[in-house]
């Protein structure tokens, strides 16, 4: 396909406001607020981010506002401790950081020694409040346990987002798998992203009945991301 029409067709997929995309980045981003028990902001509290699973640390300070920021994750689960002085020491536990996502963490410190720590054990998943993105995330979990009997592709599994459907009678990829995310065409109006980067078949006819390039087996995904509205302007 020519340049003027791959810009044309991604034209269409921001004016329909419908995307399929997958695995998009492999990087999140985390960020919170440090206040005390009367709601009051903590400047300048230290803010550790250590992943589970490989104990890796991330150190940081919070700003004038009580604010932390820190991009360029691995997806994973982390802990996040926060210290400051007059304070004992918090630790949120078990926080899930998904791919391409931003998500929020509001810690509250309570007076007392910096040697005592309050630990916090996550019990439910953290609401997304940071994004205006609507969709679905599918970790490995959920890809390794999902009843797709012996087919094994993985587009499959982006009908677990609300809002996608198989796709419409006559579409090219119609037997493959392909799928219409809130009643927009999926015949070449989904846009497929594999670790960031470009995975669309860019003839006329698709490849095989699909409509991205490289399909990676189901075992080989750690995380897929499916966007169907309020993308951010990177997509």
């Amino acid at each position: 396909m020519s340049r003027p029409l791959t810009a044309k067709r991604f034209c269409w997929l921001l004016l329909l406001t419908a995307c399929a995309a997958f695995a998009q980045r492999d990087l999140a981003t985390v960020t919170g607020r440090v206040s005390d028990s009367s709601g009051a902001v903590v400047p300048n509290a230290q803010v550790v981010i250590q992943e589970q699973a490989t104990g890796l640390k991330y150190e940081l300070t919070t700003n004038g506002s009580g604010e932390f920021t820190r991009p360029a994750l691995k997806p994973s689960t982390y802990n996040i401790i926060v210290s400051a002085p007059g304070f004992k020491k918090s630790e949120q536990k078990d926080i899930i950081l998904l791919a391409g996502e931003r998500t929020g963490v509001n810690i509250s410190l309570t007076l007392g020694d910096i040697g005592q720590t309050i630990e916090v054990e996550a019990t439910a998943p953290l609401l997304q409040t940071e994004s205006t993105q609507v969709g679905a995330a599918v970790n490995s979990k959920t890809l390794t346990d999902a009843p797709l009997g012996g087919q094994r592709n993985f587009i499959y599994l982006a009908r677990l987002a609300p809002g996608v459907v198989p796709a419409e009678n006559g579409a090219r990829d119609a037997n493959n798998g392909g799928v219409s995310a809130n009643g927009v065409r999926g015949n070449g109006q989904n846009n497929f992203l594999l670790n960031g980067v470009d995975n669309n078949v860019n003839t006329i006819d698709f490849l095989n009945q699909t409509s991205y390039a490289i399909g990676p087996s189901v075992e080989a995904i750690g995380e897929m991301s499916i966007l169907t509205n309020g993308y951010n302007a990177e997509y």
